[in-house]
């Protein structure tokens, strides 16, 4: 069943900001606070001194090689700090001079090129005999492309027609000798 819609809805408030909550609310939805009673803290046990023998063969060890002196275990030492790795700026190269910068740089400190300078400019597609085909018109680029695509093709067709076995006079695709007796 749903809430009553007749019954006036409680609130309380936050603490921390004064925001109106649901009394079952965990948290405020304003500021984020913790609405939950803070767990205990949890206190670990006493674990028994464990010398590093086990239960189970302890007992056989002990009459197979006489007692040994336990040593003590060593005072630990402070462990040495590991070297802190040195962190690159991120850079970028220059288009023009090859240049590392900063990435906060907008402009290459050795030759004054922006930032992607070099990236406006659309990149040449030059084929042998025809020269760059982004420089040409809409037309030359038709022909060329009907040139790629004959260029193609005729050799294909060539090699299937030179390829294909001769089809058989009788139409049915077997063998059929006639032979007429006199």
């Amino acid at each position: 069943m749903g809430p009553d819609l007749n019954e006036a809805p409680r609130t309380t408030a936050c603490p921390s900001c004064g925001a109106a909550l649901r009394p079952d609310a965990q948290w405020c939805s304003l500021c984020y606070h913790d609405l939950r009673a803070p767990a205990a803290p949890v206190v670990p046990e006493p674990t028994p001194a464990y010398d590093g023998s086990d239960p189970l063969t302890a007992p056989l060890l002990d009459l197979l090689l006489p007692a040994a002196p336990v040593a003590q275990p060593e005072q630990a030492q402070p462990a040495a700090l590991p070297a802190v790795p040195v962190v690159q700026e991120a850079e970028w190269p220059c288009t023009r001079c090859g240049l590392r910068n900063a990435l906060t740089a907008s402009t290459c400190r050795d030759c004054g090129s922006p930032f992607l300078g070099g990236a406006s400019e659309a990149p040449a597609l030059v084929l042998p005999g025809v020269g760059d085909i982004t420089k040409l018109s809409r037309g030359h680029r038709v022909m060329v492309a009907l040139g790629v695509v004959l260029a193609v093709v005729i050799p294909l067709a060539l090699m299937t027609f030179l390829l294909t076995p001769d089809p058989s006079p009788g139409g049915g695709g077997t063998d059929t000798t006639v032979t007429v007796v006199p």
